[in-house]
């Protein structure tokens, strides 16, 4: 994907905007069964609940930006559980990943005090996937249809690995997900420089590329 470029083609504040975007681009492409579904949110530690009610167990894993001490005691209750030990240092704190089923761990978080969370959920099926998903306001969430392949004719029809659909919510970026107001963007993928080919996906469903296009 590092190959590929993201062009804003719709934006607006009503997220019924945005399905119509998304889905008009996806009848666009050729091979739907193909398609697998990621999903990332922004949020924090006590705003999981909506996202535990509605996880897709075996899909999702939650990456929590903990202080050290606190990542000791929520990784050895991982450990308890039978998890390996998984925290990575970085710059601003530990990363810990936690699972939904974790539940010792994600109790003992629900007391501390709030800490900044990125949801993943990778590789669902297209057929799984629900609008339901995306959490309300003030969460930050990016959802990227991948594995699309363009209609016949086009510079990589024939390729789906720079191929597919985005849209960010709440954000002013797709990939960084960084602040933004509320509303939405729609992006379509291609190759890097193939402007063209966005420009003529873009009008097909009635829709402009809109700015430069963001990278992965």
């Amino acid at each position: 994907m590092s190959d590929s470029a993201y062009h804003l083609v719709s934006y607006g504040v009503d997220r019924a905007g945005a399905v119509e975007a998304v889905e008009r681009l996806l009848r666009l492409n050729a091979t739907p069964e193909r398609v697998l579904v990621e999903l990332e949110c922004e949020t924090t530690s006590h705003a999981l609940d909506w996202w535990l009610s509605a996880a897709t167990v075996g899909w999702t894993t939650m990456e929590f930006l903990l202080p050290a001490a606190l990542a000791v005691e929520v990784e050895w209750l991982l450990v308890a559980d039978g998890r390996p030990r998984s925290g990575v240092v970085g710059p601003e704190g530990v990363h810990l990943w936690v699972e939904p089923t974790d539940t010792a761990a994600l109790d003992k978080l629900a007391d501390e005090a709030p800490v900044p969370v990125r949801v993943y959920v990778g590789d669902l099926p297209a057929a799984e996937f629900s609008w339901d998903l995306i959490p309300p306001e003030p969460a930050r969430t990016l959802v990227h249809w991948d594995d699309c392949r363009w209609p016949a004719g086009a510079a990589d029809s024939g390729e789906s690995k720079h191929a597919g659909v985005a849209v960010a919510f709440n954000a002013s970026t797709l990939w960084e997900l960084d602040p933004g107001s509320t509303g939405y963007r729609v992006y379509v993928e291609t190759r890097s420089g193939d402007v063209d080919l966005a420009r003529r996906l873009a009008a097909a469903v009635d829709l402009s590329v809109v700015g430069e296009p963001e990278y992965l």
